[in-house]
């Protein structure tokens, strides 16, 4: 049970964005970047792939497995993002 006051790890597993989030990175659930927050607002994956520390190696693991959700996210969530660094050159 979550306790007053007492925030939540989480990992962000998605592809990197660049100048925005590094894949892998974690983040107190209160302090995500605001980039990753308007990333998230404009691609519905990015946000799926933001997961408690608890259940980041299974996310992980399902990540690996071809035609998983978590795969599928992870792949038009990358979709998004290499639409954008080809867009703004980055």
């Amino acid at each position: 049970m979550k306790k007053t006051g007492q925030r939540t790890k989480v990992i962000y597993c998605g592809p990197t964005i660049p100048f925005v989030a590094k894949e892998g990175t974690a983040y107190q659930d209160g302090d995500i970047p605001k980039g990753l927050m308007e990333a998230g607002e404009s691609c519905s994956a990015i946000p799926a792939l933001i997961v408690k520390v608890e259940d980041y190696a299974e996310t992980r693991k399902m990540l690996q497995k071809s035609g998983s959700a978590e795969s599928i996210i992870y792949e038009k969530a990358k979709e998004y993002i290499q639409k954008g660094v080809k867009q703004y050159g980055l």
